[in-house]
């Protein structure tokens, strides 16, 4: 058994152990909660884990993931890989995972939906105002952050972004890379059905303009907190406005797929937190960190 695998199995021995002993969780339980955060095992899988029998490097990874996962957002503890055991997160505050069966009859409960989409500004700056360390937004354009920007009373946007910067708010924006292929097949294949949208690759070079004049600004007065633009290189499938997503018990997400043969600023716009909607937020922040992971930032 190679050294991987090896860590692999402790995590999961002593992981389901660990929840056995503090949440009295059956192997049922633990799996029903593994799946909602997103990661892919089964009853059969973990019952053979615990029993020393040999599985597949796949279902071992998964299955240990998950449990890491799940150890850190209900137990606050995570594993040393040093010392092979699972430690206290300091100034931890846990979350209990919800398992499908009960999101499913509960599912309006913990979020907000803005059916009707892009939210009003004050509305968008209300949900910013409570940041701690970090807001990120995703999209394609970005190009009503910029007309907010230039077009919009300074005290309307420009100031209580600046306030978030100087309290130690790093503020950073993603938008499409225009000189990508992904970008022209998604563009393309959006106007078939919105023949305006044909041109937005000039409209993301402007926004890109724009937001490095603004990036420029603001980090020119060395505020507390930074103000970054990135490109990322991927189709886009849903926009993003996530606040503090390593903050447990305050952060909080908008998101909004992209509906095809929509505008995207009429696509309903989901609101949650991680406190409240746990599993949802985990599967969405997977997702966008998976976006971030290979992007540029503008200089």
């Amino acid at each position: 058994m190679n050294p991987i695998e090896k860590k692999q199995r402790v995590i999961i021995t002593n992981g389901f152990k660990l929840l056995k002993e503090k949440k009295n969780y059956k192997q049922t339980t633990v799996v029903h909660k593994i799946l909602a955060l997103g990661f892919k095992t089964s009853k059969s899988t973990l019952s053979i884990i615990l029993n020393g029998k040999n599985i597949g490097s796949d279902a071992l990874k998964n299955t240990s993931k998950g449990l890491r996962v799940l150890i850190e957002e209900e137990c606050c503890m995570k594993f040393n890989e040093k010392k092979m055991e699972f430690q206290l997160i300091p100034d931890c505050e846990p979350i209990k995972v919800v398992t499908q069966e009960k999101s499913n009859t509960n599912k309006n409960n913990g979020f907000v939906l803005h059916s009707t989409g892009r939210l009003p500004l004050s509305e968008k700056l209300e949900f910013l105002q409570n940041a701690q360390k970090e807001i990120i937004e995703i999209g394609v354009t970005l190009n009503t952050f910029t007309q907010h920007y230039f077009s919009r009373n300074e005290s309307e946007f420009k100031f209580p972004i600046e306030k978030l910067l100087k309290k130690g708010v790093s503020f950073k924006c993603y938008l499409l890379d225009p000189e990508c292929p992904e970008c022209r097949i998604y563009l393309a294949d959006r106007a078939t059905i919105l023949e305006e949208e044909q041109n937005d690759s000039e409209k993301i070079k402007l926004s890109i303009r724009k937001l490095d004049k603004i990036q420029k600004e603001f980090n020119s007065k060395n505020y507390a907190g930074n103000f970054e633009v990135y490109t990322y290189r991927h189709i886009p499938s849903s926009y993003y406005l996530v606040i503090d997503p390593s903050e447990k018990s305050i952060s909080k997400m908008m998101t909004a797929s992209y509906l095809f043969g929509t505008r995207r600023a009429n696509c309903p716009i989901l609101e949650f937190s991680r406190k409240d909607q746990p599993s949802l937020f985990l599967r969405h922040l997977n997702s966008f960190e998976k976006i971030m992971l290979n992007a540029k930032r503008i200089k």
